[in-house]
């Protein structure tokens, strides 16, 4: 996948995403429709989401996202007819329609991952989690290297850490997982590369925020205190979540000025 189209995806994700935040979990169709303020923040968004799709199509006219002309069709509805915005019909794109399409972008998201290499390493605690998302992940992506332990015998951490940082550092890895009873003690080992970004995770929106804020490329997972199937949404999240750039770009650059 071209990476203008998966900047244009994540636009797309992003603004079903705030559009979420702005009706909060209620999401009062009542509310909605009497603040002016709430409905032009939402129609903007859907503005974003149709020229995203719009830019996609100008690269990739065959691109498989369903319905992505209508999607056009309703930002340029938005934009030229302002005057003649249907609250009903909003209200069901963004209850029907808005969900379907977040999920055919984490689909497409999920299908790119054939083109990585992930790198995984753990000590004794993370034994049974680390074969079980190698199983789960084995057919999505390109490639898995273990550095980890394979057997449940006491071992120290940073034996497998460090293996793994030097991997990713150099490009032989695109991301890593770092996995220990806690998580921390792990990711704090594998932070002692000048070149790694990890971010110790125990839920999927940290993960995202740790790819889209601050470019993470390796994610800590805390074997004892979540399950193998939340540790696979995380990774799911971490591996699909592109990075935001922007005002994140500087304030990542300032980490390695000491």
């Amino acid at each position: 996948m071209q990476h203008k189209i998966k900047k244009y995806l994540f636009d797309i994700k992003t603004s079903i995403e705030s559009i979420y935040d702005y009706l909060g979990d209620k999401r009062d169709f009542c509310q909605y429709q009497n603040d002016k303020k709430l409905r032009r923040a939402v129609e903007r968004e859907l503005e974003i989401i149709g020229e995203a799709a719009n830019r996609i199509l100008q690269i990739d006219k065959d691109f498989p996202l369903e319905n992505a002309r209508k999607i056009v069709d309703l930002r340029n509805w938005v934009i030229h007819g302002y005057d003649k915005v249907d609250d009903v019909i909003i209200w069901g794109i963004i209850s029907n329609h808005l969900p379907i399409l977040k999920k055919q972008i984490e689909e497409l998201k999920m299908k790119s991952l054939n083109e990585i290499t992930i790198g995984i390493a753990n000590d004794h605690a993370g034994v049974e989690m680390k074969f079980f998302l190698m199983e789960q992940l084995k057919n999505k992506v390109k490639n898995i290297i273990n550095f980890g332990a394979n057997i449940n015998e006491s071992v120290d951490y940073p034996d497998f850490a460090h293996p793994l940082s030097i991997a990713v550092e150099k490009g032989e890895c695109d991301f890593g997982i770092a996995i220990c009873g806690t998580g921390n003690g792990i990711t704090m080992t594998v932070n002692k590369h000048q070149g790694i970004r990890a971010a110790l995770c125990w839920e999927p929106e940290i993960a995202k925020l740790a790819r889209e804020h601050n470019n993470a490329n390796i994610v800590g997972i805390p074997a004892r205190f979540i399950s193998n199937e939340k540790a696979l949404e995380i990774v799911k999240t971490f591996l699909t979540t592109d990075f935001a750039g922007g005002r994140h770009t500087l304030r990542i650059k300032k980490m390695n000025i000491f």
